[in-house]
């Protein structure tokens, strides 16, 4: 037996992987799923969706597909099991509503991105 490495969600452009989650099948298929925050790698992104890999026995990895995501919606990722019994993989997920902060003014992602902006201004000054 021997292993090898391979980077399966590789962030790029507006994609950023997080909380990676992988499960194996009776048939010896590989299922990887992953959280992809678009633009940010905050915990508050505005846009989030759930990606999936797949490696069938003896082949390569497929390229990752988005599974999930519809906008003003978040996604947290959570385990991914296989039941033998009836062969389905099963991902617990958490759908989330974007909200807007406290105050009813900005997503949360919205905030930090001010914030940011504001302290590489005062920086600069």
């Amino acid at each position: 037996m021997y292993f090898s490495e391979k980077i399966i969600f590789e962030s790029e452009s507006d994609s950023n992987f997080r909380i990676p989650t992988i499960i194996a099948t009776s048939s010896g298929t590989l299922l990887a799923f992953c959280n992809d925050r678009k633009n940010t790698l905050a915990d508050h992104a505005d846009v989030t969706t759930i990606t999936m890999a797949r490696k069938k026995l003896g082949c390569e990895w497929e390229k990752p597909t988005e599974i999930s995501g519809f906008g003003n919606w978040a996604y947290r990722i959570g385990s991914a099991v296989y039941d033998d019994i009836s062969g389905k993989s099963i991902l617990f997920v958490q759908h989330i509503p974007i909200t807007t902060n406290e105050f009813g003014q900005y997503t949360e992602s919205e905030r930090l991105d001010i914030e940011r902006r504001a302290e590489e201004a005062r920086r600069k000054a």
